[in-house]
């Protein structure tokens, strides 16, 4: 799965929950964290799962978790060696 197509599922669940569609927007979560861990990114994985949790519970986003996926799957887009500003 491309890595635009990871970001995109994360803005897709986040429009989810904005609508009030929380079922579709914990599986598209629970979707993006099974590809993350086939990609090797085990921390991205577990913060889209607690965040997929914490949305079944309260029916939002909480913040950090919001920033985490948001640029943590960003991230995905930039070209090799440039994540996390190193060079």
């Amino acid at each position: 799965m491309s890595r635009l197509t990871l970001y995109r599922l994360q803005e897709r669940a986040r429009q989810e929950v904005e609508a009030g569609s929380v079922q579709k927007a914990t599986k598209h979560l629970q979707y993006l964290a099974t590809h993350l861990l086939a990609q090797g990114d085990r921390e991205l994985a577990h913060t889209v799962l607690v965040e997929a949790e914490h949305i079944q519970q309260s029916r939002r986003f909480s913040k950090d978790g919001d920033k985490r996926i948001k640029y943590g799957t960003r991230g995905l887009l930039l070209p090799s060696g440039l994540e996390g500003g190193k060079s």
